[in-house]
């Protein structure tokens, strides 16, 4: 009851050998490190499907299409361009960020830095494109 003392408890210290203590940390502390890179793996397969989703809404915006028709373009094009899926979507994303600038900025896709549209005197004398 309240205000009754306990009777004291003894505690019970049992040794343990310095080697058991070793071997015991050693094992706790691969245990620490196998952990922390499942988790760091873990984090960076997360960062990859985030990538890969924000592509597919780049694809979905531009082409007009849904998350699925993006999601096989982004396959074919990066088959075709001899990349895995999750180095196209860096491409497709570093693209838009781009493109945004360029708006932001108030240049257009295809416009040089003074904002005007290229003429063809800029080109003048400069080699053609054999596949043209």
């Amino acid at each position: 009851m309240i205000g009754e003392e306990r009777p004291a408890i003894e505690e019970q210290v049992v040794p343990v050998p310095a080697a058991q203590v070793s071997a015991n940390l050693a094992r706790l502390a691969d245990t620490v490190a196998r952990l922390r890179g499942e988790v760091d793996h873990a984090h960076a397969v997360a960062d990859g499907r985030a990538l890969i989703e924000l592509a597919k809404g780049v694809l979905m915006e531009r082409l007009h299409c849904t998350p699925a028709d993006a999601a096989r373009q982004l396959e074919t094009l990066a088959e075709r361009a001899g990349l895995t899926p999750l180095e196209f979507a860096a491409d497709v994303v570093g693209e838009a960020a781009e493109d945004r600038n360029r708006r932001e900025q108030g240049r257009p896709r295809g416009r040089g830095r003074d904002g005007a549209r290229p003429q063809a005197d800029d080109f003048a004398g400069a080699p053609r494109d054999p596949g043209r």
